[in-house]
């Protein structure tokens, strides 16, 4: 990206796509632009921005790219948000193309009171700009003071006001901090280098241990996305070929696909895919931000009728219907959090090439959006794998209960 003026009056070049995208802000001159990308909750930090925004004695557009999240006790009031449009802020709502809005921007903030590892600000260094962040863990690892960017206090609008004047009056500075942002993010959160840094060490633990991995012959690329309603047919076929000592494993391939599909569709819930070249799902798994809330939206979906029709035969038998009341009861145990991990899976062609690894993360950065604290997974008391793969992605403890009386668990905990 090409900044723009700075004090000194100096216009530097900008490309069309910049002008392009400017003008849809409602900018058509060298006002600088300050974006920030993230859900209109207060946490967030809206309301010190807002603020900081007229404390600001130089011209300046405010850009803020994200939906209202209304079922947030911290949602803002709509009275924050109109008085803060006819203030001259731009609200654009959700939006699908933000890598290409992050072009028309000259700064990016970040004022949040809590993140996890915030991935709008690790996709705006990427774009190269300078940011301004609060002084919190998460916008730490992606900023430096002083060296693509500005870190400041938590609430603090004085604070904010002068870091943001600091940048859109010096050119120079934001060009600096611009090129520091993009070697930064391509050393250190380019998820291609990620995935080989992954790959590699469990290439050196193989050879060590005198075994060879399990590579796809075909050489394929992953992507890592929330699933389609395409995808979620196939996650069913994958969760009951991968894991067939589950009690939903029994129901069925039809039942888990309709499951997923209610899953991917709820605001409770997340489900990612891992796709191959030719767009088949090659992993999956599904999370939760409160499990009992999950049970119930399912049953209250249209695909609930439809999956009971796929289980009928599982369903006829009493001995079912005993573990349903038990997962059911489960879901709303207060003994852990109620975030989950439900269920993961890989296609034994591609295990031991990241795949995991990366959906676990998509799953962790989901909660991270989502500002849960704490998730739990469930997992069979011997499958030793699952339990180290889950210690790696951060999960720790080993809490044993009893879902189902054949089942021995044991349930591991998550923080941020």
């Amino acid at each position: 990206m090409t900044t723009l003026s700075g004090g000194g009056n100096e216009v530097l070049s900008i490309g069309e796509d910049c002008l392009t995208v400017r003008a849809e802000f409602g900018v058509e001159d060298d006002t600088p632009v300050i974006g920030i990308v993230g859900r209109l909750v207060a946490e967030k930090g809206y309301p010190e921005l807002f603020r900081a925004i007229e404390l600001i004695d130089a011209p300046v557009r405010l850009v803020v790219v994200g939906p209202d999240d209304p079922d947030k006790p911290d949602a803002l009031d709509r009275d924050v948000v109109d008085r803060a449009r006819r203030s001259g802020v731009t609200f654009l709502g959700m939006r699908n193309d933000v890598d290409r809005l992050y072009t028309g921007f000259d700064v990016f903030v970040l004022p949040s009171h809590r993140e996890g590892f915030p991935r709008s600000a690790m996709e705006a260094a990427a774009a190269g700009l300078p940011l301004v962040v609060t002084d919190i863990r998460g916008c730490r690892q992606v900023v430096t003071d002083g060296v693509n960017g500005l870190v400041v206090p938590v609430r603090s609008p004085e604070a904010l006001a002068s870091a943001l004047t600091t940048l859109i009056t010096d050119s120079e500075l934001r060009r600096r901090f611009g090129a520091a942002s993009a070697e930064r993010a391509a050393t250190e959160f380019d998820e291609r280098r990620v995935v080989d840094i992954v790959f590699d060490t469990h290439l050196q633990l193989l050879a060590e241990r005198g075994a060879r991995p399990d590579v796809d012959p075909d050489g394929a690329q992953f992507t890592v996305a929330e699933a389609r309603r395409s995808d979620c047919r196939q996650a069913g076929r994958l969760h009951a070929e991968s894991i067939r000592t589950g009690f939903l494993s029994s129901l069925g391939p039809g039942f888990l696909g309709r499951l997923y599909m209610a899953l991917a569709e709820s605001p409770h819930s997340g489900v990612f895919v891992a796709r191959d070249d030719h767009g088949r799902v090659v992993g999956f798994v599904a999370g939760t931000r409160d499990t009992a809330a999950t049970y119930r939206s399912f049953l209250r979906s249209r695909h609930a009728l439809l999956a009971g029709v796929a289980a009928l035969r599982a369903l006829v038998r009493p001995s079912t219907w005993i573990k349903v009341i038990e997962t059911l009861r489960y879901g709303g145990d207060t003994h852990g959090p109620p975030a989950e991990l439900l269920a993961m899976a890989v296609v034994e062609q591609v295990r031991g090439r990241g795949v995991g690894e990366r959906l676990g993360r998509a799953l962790l950065g989901w909660w991270a959006d989502e500002s849960i604290d704490q998730a739990r997974v469930v997992v069979g008391a011997e499958n030793e794998g699952a339990i180290a793969f889950y210690r790696r992605l951060g999960f720790e403890g080993s809490h044993e209960m009893a879902l189902h009386d054949d089942a021995p668990s044991v349930m591991m905990t998550w923080s941020r």
